[in-house]
């Protein structure tokens, strides 16, 4: 599945009207599904669940990125430098040390670019009134690109395929919505 594709069919399972605090839910629930990803790396869960949760990261980043006017295809290079400088002094450290990283380093650095989104998310809200200005679309397209290479790469190193988690979750979510049990918590809904 194509992440377009996959960023229309999951717009249509959003639990909640537009609002003005649409943005900020997102972004709460884009920080909160980051860390049970990582929570689950640190205990090597299944890869069925890791899954499930890279799935719910991509539908808070599609849902975000909807929100602020973007395609998620258009997010696929990164360009903010000093997240990518850390990336790479990261990477270079642990290959240097003699070992690849790992799927909980991996995790991190996606809780780390997640929280940069909430940050920029603060920001609007504080410094713009809550309004989306180019300058803050531009900042969120290039934090949204970071989140984006971050999950991409922690379901590379799970073994999952990207295409392949989209196709899954738009189906768990479209059982869900078929359901009426969009809200709630869990994965057994």
């Amino acid at each position: 599945m194509e992440l377009n594709e996959y960023q229309k069919a999951s717009r249509k399972t959003l639990p909640y009207l537009a609002t003005d605090s649409g943005l900020a839910y997102l972004t709460l629930g884009l920080a909160g599904e980051a860390g049970e990803l990582l929570e689950k790396a640190f205990h090597h869960a299944p890869v069925e669940d890791l899954m499930g949760e890279l799935g719910d990261v991509l539908w808070c980043l599609a849902q975000i990125a909807t929100e602020v006017g973007l395609e998620l295809e258009s997010l696929k290079a990164p360009t903010d430098r000093s997240v990518k400088r850390a990336a790479a002094r990261n990477a270079v450290e642990s290959i240097s040390k003699g070992h690849s990283q790992s799927l909980a380093d991996l995790c991190s650095l996606l809780v780390v670019n997640v929280a940069a989104v909430s940050e920029c998310t603060k920001k609007m809200l504080r410094d713009d009134q809550g309004v989306l200005t180019p300058e803050r679309q531009e900042k969120f397209s290039q934090l949204l690109s970071d989140v984006l290479l971050s999950w991409h790469l922690a379901a590379q190193r799970a073994g999952i395929e990207p295409g392949v988690c989209a196709a899954a979750n738009c189906e768990k979510l479209a059982s869900r919505q078929q359901r009426g049990v969009l809200g709630g918590s869990g994965d057994n809904r």
